[in-house]
């Protein structure tokens, strides 16, 4: 039997959708690592209301806070912002690519 040699790439091939993966996720977190949370009373029922009057509303308080730095909110309303700690993260990427590195045998 003549086998034809399998390519390298071929043998590390789920290494590298899960190295992809994990940087593409990665991306995706730190996209995602400062969200703004704006309590707002009787929401839901000004939802149900009217939900294009909602979305305006808060679309122009993000366009002022973007354009101006500033946040305008009822009084009634309360602002908070949550942070995310990503310390981990170099190191999980390190992890995969030494994985990766590993199937391939590369040193």
């Amino acid at each position: 039997m003549n086998e034809e040699p399998q390519s390298i790439l071929q043998e590390i091939y789920e290494d590298l959708l899960d190295h992809a993966a994990v940087k593409k996720g990665t991306a995706s977190l730190v996209h995602e690592s400062k969200i703004d949370v704006i309590r707002t009373p009787n929401l839901v029922d000004k939802i149900k209301e009217d939900m294009k009057a909602v979305a305006e509303r808060f679309l122009s308080v993000g366009l002022l806070k973007s354009l101006n730095g500033m946040l305008v909110l009822d009084k009634d309303e309360e602002y908070d912002s949550k942070t995310y700690n990503f310390a981990g993260l170099p190191d999980l990427m390190s992890e995969f690519s030494i994985q990766t590195a590993g199937a391939a045998e590369i040193p």
